[in-house]
């Protein structure tokens, strides 16, 4: 896909005149004295170049689009680097020595997540003395790691300000503040901040000129970025980066009738992440740096395998195959089965299954596998997760699981009881080839005591 090619006005950033005072200061002071050696024509460490007219991170003087993903840990990195990704994005509490050692080794880039708290876990932006006291945990950081060689940027923060509006212009401020802070620190890797969609991009650029990059998360809305974007007159001349993507989130996808959202089967995924990418993710968009996909890990989110490319075993879907296929051009030697359906006996007066209470029911899938794998099938029933007093990214228990209802269990087929208390349940099935990849689905549905005569199901 093409995109119209906004104009660009030289972008020179905050970072890049540092360097560049710096340059001109030694100039000066070796006035009169013997000439150094040569310098290199090319600084060590991460700029931002407009390359053909395109906005691009320039490492050690190389171009670089991200090809990246989320991460938490080591365990799936080296799965990354042989899928043809470059870059991993960090998150506060990873082991960061760990993460750069294996980083290094495999040759990918690190975007780095400052711990910088939301203001909805009780911290006041406003508060001078708790400014004070992030402030300097943030210099700690940055001075211990500004000099690792797989350093690409700095990222102050994720969605910081998100379900604090009272705070915003204060938390603004205070990552303007600290962009400033780490230029002068360290000036060799750019400053960015992750807002939650394009609409807020447009705030983020006005209130913090100071950041190198927007970041943007962006959940089955990568179609709208253009959109957005033309809409504030292409307003946002510096570069952005699309730093957490995927499917369309729990919070707006359809729903059933009692509210549960419905999410796609991993095939179903696979195909999302890849058309997304191919589409609306190309190097050809003039402001693009590239992007970072989540979540190449495993994460309880609504449910285990909403956003997880991993189970917690660690068997990969078909999105890291599709994956594989985008960044790479070729198919992985071994790829997960493939779903088409998943079906659940049940009253059905609107979206998801009715069932009554201690009552046998069945379900059934159409599954199959691309190599002709022998497949291993794992039903679970769970009650449906609660969002009560929960927002994206804080941690999730995951329900318990309900073995005891399960009554026969084939690799295609299941009988299983109903719980006998009523409320909103779910229904889980993983299809392994034993050889380390794995399709997921489920269903949502919900259990009631038998109703009245003629009268309609409801919860």
């Amino acid at each position: 896909m093409k995109f119209a090619k906004p104009s660009i006005r030289p972008f020179i950033s905050p970072m890049h005149m540092a360097w560049g005072l710096m340059v001109w200061v030694l100039m000066v002071l070796g006035c009169g004295q013997e000439p150094p050696s040569a310098p290199s024509a090319t600084p060590e460490g991460v700029f931002i170049h407009q390359v053909d007219g395109h906005y691009r991170l320039v490492k050690d003087g190389v171009p670089l689009y991200l090809q990246g993903a989320c991460v938490l840990g080591t365990e799936h990195m080296a799965a990354l680097a042989a899928a043809g990704g470059n870059a991993i994005r960090t998150y506060p509490g990873d082991d960061l020595p760990q993460i750069f050692s294996v980083a290094d080794s495999l040759g990918l880039g690190v975007v780095l997540a400052l711990d910088l708290p939301p203001a909805r876990y009780g911290f006041d932006y406003r508060n001078p003395a708790q400014r004070a006291h992030i402030r300097a945990a943030i210099k700690a950081q940055v001075l211990a790691y500004k000099d690792e060689p797989s350093l690409l940027l700095w990222g102050i923060g994720n969605e910081v300000h998100i379900m604090a509006e009272a705070q915003q212009e204060a938390i603004y401020a205070f990552v303007d503040s600290l962009s400033r802070d780490i230029h002068a620190w360290d000036g060799r890797h750019p400053t960015t901040y992750m807002v939650n969609g394009p609409e807020a991009a447009l705030d983020l650029y006005r209130h913090c000129p100071d950041l190198d990059i927007i970041s943007i998360n962006t959940f089955g809305s990568l179609h709208q970025l253009d959109k957005v974007l033309g809409s504030f007159g292409w307003a946002i001349s510096k570069p952005i980066l699309i730093s957490e993507w995927g499917p369309i989130g729990y919070w707006a996808t359809p729903t059933s009738e009692w509210g549960a959202p419905l999410e796609m089967n991993s095939s179903e995924k696979g195909k999302a992440y890849a058309e997304q990418y191919t589409s609306f993710l190309s190097p050809d968009h003039p402001l693009l740096l590239g992007s970072c996909l989540f979540f190449w890990d495993y994460k309880h989110e609504q449910t285990p395998t909403w956003f997880s490319l991993f189970t917690e075993a660690g068997e990969a879907t078909n999105v890291v195959d599709e994956m594989t296929q985008v960044w790479t051009g070729k198919a992985p030697a071994n790829r997960a089965p493939h779903f088409a359906e998943i079906h659940l006996e049940g009253e059905y007066p609107g979206h998801g299954p009715y069932l009554y209470a201690g009552a046998t029911y069945s379900a059934s899938l159409d599954v199959s596998d691309p190599d002709g794998d022998s497949l291993y099938t794992q039903w679970e029933i769970s009650p449906e997760f609660k969002r009560e007093g929960i927002t994206g990214g804080d941690r999730e228990q995951r329900p318990p699981r309900m073995p005891e209802l399960i009554l026969e269990a084939e690799a295609k087929t299941l009988r299983f009881q109903a719980p006998e208390a009523s409320g909103p349940y779910r229904l889980f099935v993983y299809v392994r080839d034993g050889k380390g990849k794995v399709a997921t689905a489920n269903l949502p549905f919900f259990v009631q005591k038998t109703p009245r005569l003629h009268e309609p199901l409801h919860p």
